[in-house]
């Protein structure tokens, strides 16, 4: 017999099936071959379990018109699907109401503190050197997806929880557990979200 420590169990299959106007969409558009939704689909790109408490509605609006490129070095795997207006909003309407983590939402961080911005900045990049990786104003590495228009798109709890513990969302992430202390990642959640698009 095979020793069961060495035995690897077989996910079991999700019972996640949409239901309406977004079941219809995501079958139109085969999202699910691509995309994640509570263990249903393929991790070729975001998973969308989460993703009301991720990412802004305005954003996620506009990228549904004009998808691009998050990091520098990859070729954009997003299509423009041309989805009409009625089919966005109702994607993000069930993102808003029904994609959401507690935890993420619960998290309240003084954006408007400019101290605390400042801190954040240097911890960013004097402390962390996270520039290394990702791009601010054109200038960084191209590992990690830039963050000029991090305010314009994430929201603060998702900075907060990501920064603190990457893996707990992504085991196979590369974006380092640097052990951030909670005043560190509030100061550097104020002052990713403080980078705005014009």
């Amino acid at each position: 017999p095979f020793p069961p420590e060495y035995m690897v169990e077989s996910e079991p299959e999700s019972k996640y099936d949409p239901q309406g106007q977004f079941g219809n969409i995501m079958d139109k558009y085969a999202c699910f071959s691509c995309h994640v939704i509570q263990d249903r689909g393929f991790l070729l790109a975001t998973d969308l379990s989460r993703e009301g408490s991720q990412a802004q509605g305005d954003w996620v609006k506009e990228y549904f018109k004009i998808p691009y490129s998050m990091r520098p070095i990859l070729t954009e795997r997003m299509p423009n699907l041309y989805m009409s207006d009625e089919e966005i909003e109702t994607v993000v309407e069930y993102f808003n109401l029904v994609l959401r983590d507690d935890e993420i939402d619960d998290v309240e961080i003084e954006l408007d503190n400019r101290e605390l911005v400042s801190e954040g900045q240097t911890l960013f990049f004097e402390k962390y050197g996270c520039q290394s990786c990702h791009q601010v104003g054109g200038k960084g590495g191209y590992v990690g997806p830039a963050l000029d228009r991090t305010g314009d798109r994430l929201t603060a709890g998702w900075v907060y929880h990501w920064i603190r513990n990457p893996q707990k969302y992504y085991p196979d992430t590369i974006e380092p557990n640097a052990g951030l202390s909670e005043p560190e990642a509030r100061a550097i959640t104020a002052y990713l979200t403080s980078l705005k698009g014009e």
